[in-house]
C-alpha cells in the first residue's frame, strides 16, 4: 500500500492498530499491495466488529467524505462509489480474499471477507454466526406446534396467587405467553422489568413437568449476576405458582448457570465442550437477559443444542444490547408480529379465557407466531412515574420526531414525584449533593451507606444478610467510568464521605471484573469485605448465600462498587437508584442507556441530568449493523426446500 494513503487512513483517528494490521495482512494475503478498495474494506470490516456491529454496510459508506466529522484542520477524503467499490472487490484477482454471499455458502466460506447482495461486508466468521443463529431459530420455529391439553380453569389455578394483567377484552399476556411457550419449540418472551417474565417461566415449567416429569431443563443467563437474579426470581415465583408440591420441588431444584458454563467455553478460545458433535443433554433450554447475549455467544449456544432441544429466550429488546457484536434479541423481535399466534394456540387460550380478542398472525415475517410480549408492568403499579417515563422512552421507537423528544425532555425534567425526581447537579455541587442524597432518611430506615457501616461494625451473620439486602435496596448508577460524573470519581467521593480509607475495610462492597474458574466467581459478582464469621479475626470477602468466602489475595480482578456503570447493572434490580449522567457528551449516552438505567429501580429513581444531556440521549438510538433479519428470512424460505448446514464451518 502506498504510504501516503495508509498514513491518511491512520490519521483519521477512526481506526485502531488492529484494524490497520488486518488491512495490511489482507493486502499481503490477496497479493494486491496497491488495492486501496481492499485496504479500505478490510479496515471497515475490522472496525465494524470492534464497534459491536456484525457487518459493515458498504452501501451507506460508499461515496461519503471520510471522516464524517473531521477534527479541526483534518483533511477528508472521499470513499469509493458503491458500484465501483463492489466491482473491484468482486474482481477475480481478489477471489482469494473476498467472496460473494450466498455463492460462498456452497463453497464453504473460503475467504476472510464476504459481501452479501445487500452490500453488507463481513468478516467471514460473523456471517457464519448469523447463519448459524438463523438456521437454529428457524429449524425450531417452523416445527409443528403441540398445545397442551388443559382442563377448564387450569390457568386460574396456576396463577391463583398473581394479579391478572388482562383488561376488558384484552388477554392476560402472561398466560398466553406460557401457553405459547409450552406449545412451540422456539419462543421469545419479551417485556420490560416487572412485566413478569420469570412468572411465565414458573408457569411454563409447572405445565411441562405436569406432562413430562422427567423433562431435562437448563436455565442460563449471560452473566453471573443475571444468573443469580434469575435463580432468586424463580425461587420466589416457584413458591407462588399454583401447582402440585412434587412439581414445585422440581422447579425449586433447578439451578441456573451462565451460558459459558453451560456450554463449557474454554478461556480465550472459541472452543466449547458442547457443540454440534456433542450436544447438550437437555430437552428445554431457557435463556434469560437475552438482550445481553452477543452474536458469537448466541451462535455457540445454538450450535451446542441438540436438533430436538426446545429453546426459549427471555429479555427486553429496548435495553442495552450486548457489549460484543450484534443485537440478536432485537433483530429476532423485529422479525415478526408480536402476540399473534396460530389458530391452535388461540383456540387453546380461548378455552381457558373465552371472550377476549386475540390478534391474527397476519404477518409474513419469519417469526410471527413465535414472539410473546408482556405489556403490563406490575412493578410500576406502585411507582407510576417510573412507569410513565420508561414507557414514553419506549414509544420513541415508533418514531422520534423533534417535537416528541422535546416534549419528553420537558416531561422528564418536570418530574418531582415520590418515585421519580430529576435534578440538574453541577460539578462543584457534586460532593455535597452526593452526601445529602446518600444520607437521606427514608421512612423507618437509615441512609443506605450509614446503615452499612453500622452493620459492618456488628460483624455478625445476621448483619451480613441485612448488608446484602442494602446493596439490592440502593445503588448509584453512572453512565461513564471516568470524569467528574464517572464511576471512579463517585466511588472515590463515597469512600471519602464515609471514611472507607482502605479496600479491606469491613463493609466495603466489591465487584468482580473477570470470570475466574479457580474461585468460581463471575464477572459482575458482588461481595462484601467482612469479619470472618468463623471468628479467626481475618477479613474475608463474602458473596450472597455465604457459601463462598475468600481472602483478598484470592480474588480475581475487582473494584469497589458503591457506584457502578449502567452497563454493569444490567441483569440487576434495586429498590432505589441514583442515576448520575455527565454534564457533556459521550458516545455511550444513548436512549437505550437512559431506559436501562431508569428501569433498574422499582420504587424510586433520582436522575441527575441537564436537559441538554437528556435530550441528546433521547435523540441518539443505538444502531447495530446486522444482517440477521435477512438471514432469518432466507432460512424461512429454505426451511421447506433445500437444507443447508453451517455447523462445521468454524473449526474449534
Amino acid at each position: 500500500m502506498k504510504q501516503p494513503f495508509a498514513e491518511r487512513c491512520a490519521a483519521t483517528g477512526e481506526f485502531e492498530p488492529i484494524d490497520l494490521a488486518f488491512a495490511d495482512f489482507m493486502l499481503r494475503f490477496a497479493r494486491a499491495p496497491e488495492c486501496e478498495e481492499l485496504y479500505l474494506a478490510a479496515l471497515f470490516a475490522s472496525r465494524a466488529v470492534r464497534l459491536s456491529h456484525s457487518c459493515c454496510p458498504l452501501r451507506e459508506l460508499a461515496g461519503m467524505l471520510f471522516p464524517e466529522t473531521p477534527a479541526e484542520g483534518q483533511r477528508q477524503f472521499r470513499l469509493p462509489g458503491c458500484d465501483a467499490w463492489l466491482e473491484r472487490l468482486s474482481a477475480p484477482a481478489l477471489a482469494a480474499a473476498v467472496s460473494r454471499y450466498p455463492a460462498c455458502r456452497d463453497a464453504g466460506f473460503p475467504t476472510p471477507l464476504a459481501i452479501d447482495d445487500a452490500g453488507r461486508l463481513y468478516l467471514q466468521r460473523y456471517l457464519v454466526y448469523e447463519l448459524q443463529v438463523a438456521q437454529a431459530v428457524m429449524h425450531r420455529a417452523r416445527r409443528p406446534e403441540h398445545p397442551p391439553e388443559l382442563p377448564p380453569g387450569a390457568f386460574d389455578a396456576l396463577f391463583i396467587n398473581y394479579r391478572s394483567g388482562a383488561a376488558e377484552d384484552r388477554p392476560d399476556f402472561q398466560r398466553l405467553a406460557a401457553l405459547a411457550a409450552a406449545s412451540r419449540d422456539f419462543t421469545v418472551i419479551s417485556g420490560g422489568p416487572g412485566t413478569g417474565k420469570t412468572t411465565v417461566v414458573a408457569a411454563l415449567l409447572a405445565l411441562e413437568f405436569a406432562r413430562a416429569p422427567e423433562l431435562r431443563v437448563a436455565l442460563c443467563a449471560p452473566t453471573g449476576k443475571a444468573q443469580a437474579r434469575l435463580g432468586e426470581a424463580l425461587r420466589e415465583d416457584g413458591l407462588k405458582i399454583g401447582t402440585a408440591e412434587a412439581i414445585r420441588r422440581r422447579i425449586l431444584e433447578l439451578a441456573p448457570s451462565t451460558i459459558d458454563r453451560l456450554i463449557g467455553s474454554a478461556p480465550l478460545t472459541h472452543r466449547t465442550k458442547y457443540h454440534a458433535g456433542n450436544p447438550l443433554p437437555f430437552d428445554l433450554v431457557i435463556v434469560d437477559e437475552s438482550s445481553m447475549v452477543s452474536l458469537p455467544l448466541m451462535a455457540r449456544l445454538m450450535q451446542a443444542l441438540a436438533p430436538e432441544t426446545r429453546l426459549i429466550l427471555l429479555g427486553d429488546p429496548n435495553q442495552l444490547a450486548s457489549v460484543e457484536s450484534g443485537a440478536v434479541l432485537a433483530d429476532i423481535c423485529d422479525s415478526g408480529k408480536r402476540n399473534a399466534f396460530s389458530g391452535a394456540i388461540r383456540e387453546a387460550y380461548l378455552r381457558q379465557s373465552p371472550g377476549v380478542f386475540l390478534a391474527e398472525p397476519d404477518d409474513a415475517r419469519p417469526l410471527t407466531g413465535a414472539l410473546a410480549e408482556l405489556t403490563h408492568n406490575f412493578r410500576f403499579d406502585t411507582a407510576p412515574a417510573i412507569g410513565e417515563v420508561s414507557s414514553a422512552i419506549k414509544l420513541l421507537q415508533d418514531g422520534a420526531t423533534p417535537e416528541k423528544i422535546e416534549g419528553l425532555t420537558d416531561f422528564i425534567h418536570h418530574q418531582q414525584n415520590d418515585d421519580f425526581r430529576t435534578i440538574a447537579v453541577t460539578r462543584d455541587q457534586l460532593s455535597a449533593r452526593l452526601r445529602q442524597e446518600l444520607a437521606r432518611e427514608l421512612p423507618g430506615k437509615r441512609g443506605c451507606f450509614l446503615r452499612l457501616a453500622e452493620l459492618a461494625e456488628a460483624g455478625t451473620a445476621e448483619a451480613l444478610t441485612e448488608a446484602f439486602g442494602l446493596l439490592n435496596a440502593f445503588k448509584v448508577l453512572a453512565a461513564v467510568r471516568r470524569g467528574p460524573f464517572g464511576v471512579e470519581e463517585l466511588n472515590r467521593i463515597i469512600r471519602e464521605l464515609f471514611h472507607w480509607k482502605s479496600e479491606d475495610t469491613p463493609g466495603m462492597p466489591v465487584m468482580i471484573l473477570a470470570n475466574d474458574r479457580l474461585t468460581g466467581l463471575s464477572n459482575g459478582d458482588i461481595g462484601l469485605f467482612w469479619k470472618d464469621l468463623a471468628g479467626s479475626g481475618a477479613i474475608r470477602i463474602y458473596f450472597p448465600g455465604f457459601e463462598r468466602s475468600f481472602l483478598a489475595a484470592e480474588l480475581p480482578e475487582h473494584e469497589p462498587v458503591f457506584a457502578m456503570t449502567i452497563h454493569k447493572s444490567q441483569g440487576s434490580g434495586f429498590s432505589r437508584a441514583l442515576l448520575v449522567l455527565p454534564d457533556g457528551d459521550s458516545p455511550v449516552l444513548t436512549r437505550e442507556l437512559l431506559y436501562t438505567g431508569i428501569t433498574r429501580a422499582s420504587k424510586e429513581v433520582v436522575l441527575w441530568s441537564t436537559p441538554a444531556v437528556t435530550r441528546l440521549m433521547l435523540e441518539r438510538r443505538t444502531r447495530r449493523a446486522s444482517g440477521l433479519q435477512a438471514r432469518l428470512a432466507e432460512a424461512q424460505e429454505l426451511h421447506s426446500g433445500r437444507r443447508f448446514s453451517v455447523t462445521t464451518i468454524l473449526k474449534s
